[in-house]
């Protein structure tokens, strides 16, 4: 398929065959060309492909620990398609994140305090419970 025929699809068939371009900049002809281009850099035959581009969807999203068993080459393919697509999201200022990408869980002095509080109360830190059996014991 040319880059033409993709953008002369309709907005609901651009969203099935390409659901990362068409959710963040439909009217975008660029991140889709350089995807292509990454494509054919990398030995596949991009305009005969047949995972179309839901692929790259699930390919930007595949946890590292995966691609890490497949050849190299899976690997340099996802990040620059995430590469790609990050710069295109910052570009059209929308949000972007990949379905691997964890939350940032951000304790404040705080709550980290509570925490390692909470810890030691449950028994997380070793020797905690033979130093309060021992406590127990004396107090009686």
């Amino acid at each position: 398929m040319e880059i033409s025929e993709f953008m002369a699809l309709s907005p609901k068939a651009r969203m099935d065959f390409a659901p990362v371009i068409a959710k963040y900049n439909p009217a975008s002809t660029s991140a889709f060309e350089t995807i292509i281009n990454i494509i054919n850099r990398c030995g596949f035959d991009a305009l005969n492909i047949h995972f179309k581009m839901g692929f790259l969807l699930n390919l930007a999203s595949v946890p590292n620990s995966e691609i890490n068993k497949q050849p190299t080459t899976m690997g340099i393919l996802k990040d620059a398609i995430r590469k790609v697509l990050t710069e295109e999201a910052q570009r059209t200022g929308r949000d972007i994140r990949f379905l691997d990408t964890p939350a940032r869980v951000i304790e404040t002095p705080a709550q980290a305090k509570y925490n390692d509080i909470r810890r030691v109360e449950r028994g997380y830190v070793q020797g905690v419970h033979k130093a309060r059996k021992e406590a127990n014991n004396g107090n009686q």
